[in-house]
């Protein structure tokens, strides 16, 4: 089953929707990276089923449970879907192992709404190789600023494609914006999504560039319903 925006978008809105759910006891300055984790960690369990549906490759992630454990997971970048060949080694009491030969899907996820935090992450994204891409930034803007903000960050990256257009046109790209945990005033925005400064941001906004479409700009996936996490 290809890997659709309507896919993408619904596999990250049920993530924000636990996530919120799951942190909304959670207090203090202290606990806003555990929960970008934790959207982290349910971003990457709800998109296997969409990029992954054959279970052929290996999740690379860290992983957030209902308890708040943070368990070690990341390879390379927060999370990659990889390919594994086995290999015999020669030594004759070694056992086979598995050897991560490809990057199937390649996922990176910042909270940070400043412009070299957000690229300093988006870069890694440039420099793998893989079919799919996908990266998941921070929003904290209030209206009308956040449209601007977005319509800022994608110009900025189709700007940054076209100087790798040879390794950027081999993959699929998606650019989904979340309300950034991270706090404005005394809070966090998570606990600010309800009032009318913030209940704008309370969703996914997804922007996708595929290949073989003829088109090297973004395309905002509108939903035609609203999802229910």
């Amino acid at each position: 089953m290809p890997v659709t925006p309507e896919k993408v978008y619904c596999a990250l809105s049920t993530a924000l929707s636990n996530s919120l759910s799951q942190t909304r006891e959670l207090k203090g300055s202290n606990s806003n990276p555990l929960r970008s984790a934790l959207f982290l960690s349910n971003a990457c369990c709800k998109l296997n089923p969409v990029v992954n549906p054959e279970c052929k490759w290996k999740k690379h992630h860290i992983e957030v449970g209902e308890s708040f454990v943070r368990k070690p997971g990341e390879w390379l970048l927060d999370c990659v879907w990889t390919e594994e060949a086995c290999l015999c080694l020669r030594d004759p009491r070694a056992r086979t192992i598995k050897v991560r030969n490809r990057i199937e899907c390649a996922f990176e996820c910042e909270s940070s709404t400043n412009g070299g935090e957000f690229f300093k992450d988006f870069s890694k994204l440039l420099v793998v190789t893989s079919p799919l891409k996908i990266f998941a930034a921070g929003l904290n803007q209030t209206k009308p600023y956040y449209e601007t903000y977005i319509e800022r960050r994608i110009c900025e990256i189709e700007e940054i494609l076209t100087k790798t257009a040879n390794e950027s046109k081999k993959s699929d790209w998606y650019v989904a914006f979340w309300p950034s945990p991270l706090n404005k005033g005394s809070n966090s925005l998570w606990k600010q999504l309800d009032t009318d400064s913030y209940s704008h941001l309370n969703g996914i906004t997804l922007y996708s560039r595929l290949k073989g479409t003829g088109s090297d700009q973004f395309k905002r996936f509108e939903c035609p319903v609203k999802h229910d996490g």
